[in-house]
């Protein structure tokens, strides 16, 4: 947690250092800042993984389905999002959805003898941006908004001797969250130049509702033409949150692929 910490800490400061230069270069490279609104539409699949500590009513759990694991936990969920741009101001709305369930064995010395886990958070974001940076090749974006996170849990834990118990719980929040965001574009060229890389990261929750969350990723895209462009990306999610009754301390990772519509 701590390398995320000053990871966050290194990127904003080279942002800054950026910043301090000149913001208003050639911009033949990237779409021109207009006062015409200006819509994108982005719809796809993530294929995730889930790993950390979870309880529903003050039972205990653990989910531990690895990105490789593929025929345990790693399943494909839905994304999307939408953004309406005027200037340098983008507002936007997103969501992305998750569904996991994994056994589990626990040691000797519980009472328990394994467990299934089932967890299905379904997250709802919306966020507004402002382009700080912009020359030839790249843009950088700082942005403030919130995330509203649907968590329900099932755990069935399952006795040594014989039987089980079973609890389930479902938690809403929203949590305030601040982040920065780039468009890259690596090439020069009349076809070459339609490919870039983009990535974000943000922090939420800063104990106010949840204890911490935070959220990257990183990705490149081709634009087909003026109006879709395909998109593959790495996303990472981490969610701690906890009340007497209920914990989930765990990270969502994984593959998305999505196509974007400009309109």
């Amino acid at each position: 947690m701590k390398i995320l910490y000053v990871s966050f800490i290194l990127i904003a400061l080279s942002f800054a250092n950026v910043f301090s230069q000149d913001s208003l270069k050639d911009i033949s490279y990237l779409e021109k800042n207009t006062d015409i609104w200006k819509y994108k539409l982005t719809l796809g699949t993530w294929m995730n993984a889930v790993r950390g500590d979870v309880s529903a009513d003050q039972l205990y759990g653990y989910i531990d389905n690895r990105f490789y694991n593929k025929y345990n936990g790693a399943d494909f969920s839905f994304y999307g999002n939408f953004e309406a741009r005027k200037d340098r101001v983008t507002y936007s709305g997103q969501f992305y959805s998750s569904y996991q369930s994994d056994k589990f064995k626990y040691d000797k010395d519980t009472l328990y003898s394994r467990s299934v886990t089932t967890v299905r958070p379904f997250f709802l974001s919306a966020d507004v941006s402002y382009e700080f940076y912009r020359n030839k090749e790249v843009t950088f974006d700082l942005y403030g908004g919130i995330r509203m996170n649907i968590l329900t849990t099932l755990i069935e834990n399952f006795y040594k001797t014989s039987g089980s118990v079973q609890k389930g719980q479902t938690k809403f929040f929203i949590d305030p969250l601040i982040g920065s965001k780039f468009h890259y574009i690596p090439f020069k060229g009349k076809n070459i130049s339609r490919l870039f890389v983009k990535g974000n990261f943000d922090v939420g929750g800063f104990g106010l509702v949840s204890f911490l969350s935070f959220q990257s990723y990183l990705g490149a895209g081709y634009n087909l033409n003026k109006t879709i462009t395909l998109n593959l990306g790495y996303r990472y999610l981490d969610v701690h949150y906890g009340t007497d009754t209920y914990l989930i301390d765990a990270g969502l990772q994984g593959f998305e692929a999505t196509a974007t519509a400009v309109f």
